[in-house]
């Protein structure tokens, strides 16, 4: 995975087929009713504990027409089967968020010296991400630092 994100800041059209080559164990297209695959995980996200909003009717964009949640579920329009991508396990998960973030074509941030993923802003590795990588970096900066400019001979 880490040469995936490598590839994907020079070349993210071979990144992707390179994800989905890999991913392709991992990952297989399947079917599920619209509840169990989109209505259930967005009221999770969006009244899940601890959450104190307000329920407001989400499951109308799908043409559901209930006035509660617990209306919308048994209709017809919620047992209709849907095309959803499966995954096995944790890895699998893995390659479905990176094959997501490939395919939207949306940056990938990689350190400039280990070529680990990174979130955020950041250029390097700080000590959360890779202690390593971050100290490694850290010393050549030091070293850099100390080092005198390097002087051009004067014409004359």
């Amino acid at each position: 995975m880490r040469a995936v994100v490598r590839q994907a800041t020079a070349d993210p059209a071979a990144a992707l087929a390179s994800a989905r080559a890999h991913a392709a164990a991992f990952l297989f297209e399947g079917d599920a009713p619209l509840a169990s695959a989109s209505l259930l995980p967005k009221a999770i996200e969006l009244y899940g504990p601890r959450k104190s909003e307000p329920v407001r009717a989400f499951w109308e964009s799908d043409g559901i027409i209930a006035p509660t949640l617990s209306d919308a579920l048994p209709a017809p329009e919620a047992k209709q089967r849907i095309q959803v991508t499966c995954a096995w396990g944790g890895i699998g998960s893995l390659w479905a968020l990176r094959l997501a973030r490939l395919e939207e074509a949306r940056p990938v941030r990689a350190c400039a010296s280990c070529g680990r993923a990174l979130t955020g802003r950041k250029k390097f590795c700080d000590a959360t991400d890779d202690a390593a990588c971050c100290a490694a970096r850290r010393a050549e900066d030091k070293r850099r630092s100390r080092t005198p400019p390097t002087r051009k001979p004067r014409r004359g």
